[in-house]
């Protein structure tokens, strides 16, 4: 049987808001906050968790990945971006496939998420969030947290500051 793990890093912003973020700016959302920001809207009709790509699964094959999302103002999600993607298969070009087909598999699942802005987003300020994805054919391996990202902020801003590969 096929297990996915699935987990939402949706950082405390309240002292940037405060501050005077701008319109245009994103609040980045993680999980400990609460639902202050955003919270998943629950009420409607989404995938519980992304389809296990069949010809990884045909193939044995595992991994992780962790998706990095916008979440707009009316609520759905945009700008879905691979943030960290791992796979069992170590071939190179074909490893890069795999992490593409379980990236793919995610973005679907993303695609049908909802968001509530929270109490403490009245109005409706767009928001950065992330998840990761544990494909595993143990559902007593926990692998996806080679993919967790324990503080999305610092993170975002860590790769925001690493020069470009020339």
């Amino acid at each position: 049987m096929a297990g996915l793990l699935l987990a939402c890093s949706i950082v405390p912003v309240a002292a940037q808001e405060h501050a005077g973020i701008a319109e245009n700016e994103v609040l980045v959302v993680e999980e400990e906050e609460g639902g202050r920001y955003w919270s998943r809207d629950f009420n409607v009709a989404s995938s519980p968790a992304p389809q296990y790509p069949r010809a990884a699964l045909i193939a044995g094959l595992t991994g992780c990945v962790n998706i990095g999302f916008v979440i707009q103002p009316d609520g759905s999600t945009s700008g879905h971006r691979l943030l960290i993607g791992k796979a069992s298969f170590t071939g190179g070009r074909r490893q890069s496939a795999v992490i593409g087909q379980f990236a793919q598999a995610t973005v679907d699942m993303l695609k049908t998420f909802r968001y509530q802005p929270g109490p403490e987003n009245p109005r409706r300020l767009r928001g950065f969030a992330s998840v990761f994805t544990d494909f595993t054919l143990d559902t007593g391996n926990d692998s996806g947290s080679q993919c967790k990202i324990d503080d999305l902020k610092a993170f975002m801003q860590a790769a925001a500051n690493k020069p470009l590969p020339h």
